[in-house]
């Protein structure tokens, strides 16, 4: 068989999801489940609406909590609200027998931040957007069984 070859700016949910099974019957096949993954949602509303201004979003596979989404919003921050979320995702990390956290961000956002958290640099993108650094971290919690 040969394939046809197709180049699209856009996709839909469905094609996006029928890839991912493609990848995730191909790590089955080599023993490696994503079974046991979740989502951790820790949301800072606002006290008198009640509308979502901030908080942290993670997922965890493999082992892993992955830290997609953390964001302060501008009139709370340095003042804790950014260390208490991660405290707490760390706190659910270790609870689910995680070996560590890992998150990615840009120089100019919170690469400081992280580090001042104890998580290390484990790889970075050059110019990504120009000028800056897509940086990746990881704070380990415990060895690898």
């Amino acid at each position: 068989m040969t394939p046809l070859i197709e180049t699209s700016f856009e996709a839909t949910e469905a094609e996006a999801e029928a890839l991912l099974d493609i990848i995730v019957e191909a790590n089955q096949a080599n023993g490696i489940s994503s079974k046991g993954s979740d989502e951790l949602m820790i949301r800072l509303n606002h006290p008198e609406t009640g509308a979502l201004i901030g908080g942290l979003y993670a997922e965890r596979y493999y082992g892993w909590l992955f830290v997609r989404y953390l964001a302060v919003p501008k009139a709370l921050r340095g003042q804790g609200w950014g260390t208490r979320l991660l405290q707490m995702a760390e706190a659910r990390a270790r609870e689910c027998g995680c070996i560590g956290l890992w998150l990615d961000t840009f120089s100019f956002q919170a690469a400081s931040f992280y580090r001042q958290h104890g998580f290390e640099s484990f790889g970075r993108i050059d110019h990504y957007p120009p000028g800056h650094e897509r940086v990746f971290f990881q704070k380990r919690l415990s060895a690898a069984p």
